[in-house]
């Protein structure tokens, strides 16, 4: 057993090579497993933030197309607005037509037409004689 304790506590250079080695890689992988934590902390961000990027960039493009839409809408409704106008133009001339080719309206007018032509006759009748003094 001597031998053993001498053995023990006469190390070989291998032996305390060996136990340096082992304690410096104990120590190194310590801090490389404390880099993959931090790493991986770091990743895992990282990708949180690419997903929002990915679902902002999402939104923004769906933004710009429902923008584009609202755009083709509000031309549609002015091109429809016009035709409209158009249209309710043409109705109104032609209600205007149909008014004064109906009954209604030639009978005021036949009326106008004829008080205006007796008052004119009448207006004539009065000035010829002081204009005419040899035909009365």
């Amino acid at each position: 057993m001597s031998e053993v304790v001498d053995h023990m506590a006469d190390p070989k250079p291998w032996q305390l090579v060996w136990g340096s080695l082992r304690t410096i890689l104990k120590e190194k992988i310590g801090e490389v497993e404390h880099l993959v934590e931090e790493k991986t902390v770091k990743i895992e961000s990282l990708q949180g933030a690419l997903r929002k990027e990915f679902i902002s960039v999402g939104l923004k493009a769906a933004l710009a197309l429902e923008e584009e839409r609202k755009k083709e809408a509000e031309i549609k409704v002015i091109e429809l607005e016009a035709r409209m106008a158009k249209s309710i133009s043409k109705v109104m001339i032609w209600t205007v037509e149909e008014f004064k080719a109906s009954s209604e309206m030639r009978n005021p007018n036949v009326k106008f037409g004829q008080q205006a032509f007796i008052k004119g006759l009448s207006s004539m009748r009065a000035e010829l004689p002081k204009n005419f003094p040899s035909l009365t």
